[in-house]
């Protein structure tokens, strides 16, 4: 027992300078060449538009912290797998551009939770939100009262959108929304 803890204490704290060296020149290394392949792909990479902007976003940390802490995750490697997921992400988004089937199929809808100064249980079911959930987006949004509110939409990146006010809402503004029936003559969609 005394001298596994002799062996590992040291090596768990301190496995030597190159070592150190070798995560200090990845980690720089890795942060100025992502950061340039990032602005030469745009914004959307370090979107959260959607489920395949999360996965970039996501796996992107998890190669980062990989190449620089360890040592049989080489740079090189890291930047090709930075190059594989954003060309996937870049072929997805233009494909989703091009054909909104396409963009149908890859990502997620939004949904609506609550209309009208109800909660839409079997929606809430559905989707795994909670009633608190719910309530707690009201709040952030600052609105202190339900009646104050038109809808919550769980959003296709997972955040919850209140809408504020009554009356008709703008059809072009809801047609992406699962659940929303048209709106009857005159007045809001049940």
């Amino acid at each position: 027992m005394d001298e596994l803890l002799h062996d590992f204490v040291p090596k768990a704290l301190f496995k030597g300078w190159p070592t150190l060296f070798r995560v200090a020149v990845s980690g720089v290394a890795l942060y100025v060449a992502v950061l340039i392949m990032f602005r030469l792909q745009g914004t959307r990479t370090t979107s959260k538009m959607n489920n395949f902007d999360w996965i970039v976003t996501i796996a992107s940390g998890s190669i980062f912290g990989s190449a620089v802490v360890s040592d049989t995750v080489t740079v090189t490697q890291a930047l090709v797998a930075f190059a594989v997921l954003m060309l996937c992400q870049w072929i997805v988004t233009k494909l989703s551009a091009i054909f909104p089937a396409f963009y149908d199929l890859v990502a997620a809808s939004p949904a609506l939770l609550f209309r009208n100064g109800r909660f839409l249980d079997d929606k809430l079911v559905s989707e795994r939100v909670t009633k608190d959930e719910i309530l707690a987006a009201v709040r952030s949004a600052g609105v202190t009262n339900l009646e104050g509110v038109s809808a919550v939409v769980l959003e296709a990146d997972g955040t919850l959108t209140v809408l504020s006010g009554r009356g008709v809402d703008s059809p072009e503004l809801m047609r992406p929304v699962k659940y929303v029936s048209p709106a009857p003559e005159g007045g809001n969609p049940a």
